[in-house]
C-alpha cells in the first residue's frame, strides 16, 4: 500500500479514507483487532518515514500549513486507533 502522488507527497486524502475504512471495517463494525493492526501499523510506519524524509531533506522542521497540521490531525489519529488495536 502506498499513500504517496507521483510527486512523492504523501496524499492525505487517501490517508484519511484509508483509515476510515480500516477503522470502519476492522474495529467498528465486525472487529478484527489484528488486522486493523497490521493495516494501521504500516500506514503509521509510511507517515513517519515520509515525516522523516521530509526533516532530513529540509533540516528542519516543516513550516505550519495547513498540510502539515491535517498531517499531524491524522497522525494523532492513527497513533491512537494503532495504539487500540494493539491493546
Amino acid at each position: 500500500m502506498t499513500l504517496t502522488n507521483s510527486n512523492n507527497v504523501l496524499n492525505l486524502a487517501d490517508l484519511q479514507q484509508k483509515m476510515d475504512e480500516t477503522i470502519f471495517d476492522y474495529i467498528d463494525s465486525k472487529p478484527n483487532w489484528n488486522k486493523a493492526y497490521i493495516i494501521l501499523d504500516e500506514m503509521l510506519e509510511q507517515m513517519t518515514k515520509y515525516f522523516l524524509t521530509v526533516v532530513e531533506s529540509k533540516g528542519a522542521l516543516p513550516k505550519p500549513t495547513t498540510y502539515w497540521v491535517l498531517f499531524m490531525e491524522l497522525s494523532a489519529k492513527l497513533i491512537y486507533f494503532t495504539t487500540l488495536a494493539l491493546k
